[in-house]
C-alpha cells in the first residue's frame, strides 16, 4: 500500500491546514477535513500565530509531496520554509524542523 497522497490532495490539506493556523484555532488534528488532516509544526504546537502564508511551489523529483512555502508569524519577519505531505487517511503535514526530528530520530 502506498502512503503518499496525490498532488492536489497534499495541496488542499496543506491550505486547509495554514488556513487553519491562521485563523487562531488551537494546534491539534483537522477533524472537520475528511481524510483528518494531522499537522506536525512546533510553532504552531508553541502558539505563535500565523499572519499570512503563501505555497509559492511544489518542489518536484520528491518521493512525497513537498511544498515551499512563504510564512509570516506575528512579531517575527517572514520566511521561507518546506512542508511534507505523507499518509493517506490521515494525511500527516510536517514542517520542516519537524519532518527532520522525526527522520533523524528513526534512522
Amino acid at each position: 500500500m502506498r502512503y503518499i497522497p496525490a498532488n492536489t490532495t497534499a495541496r488542499q490539506a496543506l491550505e486547509t491546514a495554514l488556513k487553519t493556523w491562521q485563523s487562531g484555532t488551537a494546534h491539534g488534528p483537522i477533524t472537520s477535513s475528511k481524510p483528518e488532516i494531522h499537522v506536525f509544526e512546533a510553532r504552531w504546537r508553541g502558539g505563535k500565530k500565523l499572519e499570512s502564508f503563501e505555497i509559492v511551489e511544489q518542489l518536484t523529483g520528491q518521493e512525497h509531496p513537498q511544498f515551499t512555502v512563504k510564512l509570516k508569524l506575528a512579531g517575527q519577519p517572514e520566511e521561507t520554509t518546506t512542508y511534507h505531505v505523507v499518509g493517506i487517511d490521515p494525511l500527516n503535514i510536517f514542517g520542516e524542523a519537524d519532518y527532520k526530528n522525526v527522520w533523524d530520530n528513526n534512522n
